[in-house]
């Protein structure tokens, strides 16, 4: 079986097929092209990628945005689909597994979530297994805002995220608490267990990049 991240691939370029390059997107003014952009720039111009991170590089990364969007939505879903050219790191073996199973996971529930039809999607256990192993690597990371202790539960299992004199435990199915960490809060289906001032915390914590 292909990866996750292949199937991922390939499966997000049919959705932004579907969608069209004018569909809301769970990434605040990003449409579906915009979404588009950002993967094609991801994998092609990691050099204006860098300007997610740093905002003195923020209007460098806009202006090769706009290059990259001249060259059409339909051609860079294509290009997308394709998946990284030869000189790409993401072309490595074993790379796209790692750096791309959860990118692409969450930017295809990015655009799923966003529109009024939108129905849970279906992950295989073997899929589950494989995103709370990359899920329980990356909370603390994505997490590290929050101020109190985290402890998250899935039918995977259970994971602390943080510790913590104050605790919540942020439960629901692994994309949901991967959606969570990665700051779509109000996308993700999450129950917590803890003390209301302490899930207030959590929710007010600013998460993700």
């Amino acid at each position: 079986m292909a990866s996750l991240a292949k199937r991922e691939r390939y499966a997000l370029a049919q959705t932004l097929r579907n969608l069209g390059p004018g569909s809301p997107t769970l990434c605040q003014g990003w449409t579906s092209f915009d979404l588009l952009v950002h993967l094609i720039a991801r994998e092609t111009r990691p050099d204006a990628a860098l300007g997610i991170f740093i905002p003195a590089l923020s209007s460098y990364a806009d202006k090769v945005a706009t290059q990259i969007k001249k060259r059409g939505f339909e051609a860079l879903v294509q290009e997308f689909q394709d998946g990284p050219k030869k000189f790409s790191p993401f072309a490595l073996p074993g790379v796209e597994k790692f750096a791309n199973s959860i990118e692409f996971t969450v930017h295809h529930e990015d655009l799923l979530r966003a529109q009024p039809n939108y129905v849970p999607r279906f992950f295989s256990d073997q899929d589950k297994q494989f995103l709370w192993k990359l899920f329980t690597r990356s909370g603390k990371i994505f997490m590290r805002e929050a101020k109190i202790g985290i402890i998250a539960k899935s039918d995977q299992g259970t994971y602390t995220i943080k510790s913590g004199k104050s605790c919540v435990t942020i439960q629901g199915e692994v994309i949901d608490l991967v959606l969570f960490a990665y700051g779509r809060k109000s996308a993700a289906n999450i129950k917590f267990e803890g003390v209301d001032d302490a899930i207030q915390i959590i929710k007010e914590a600013k998460f993700g990049i």
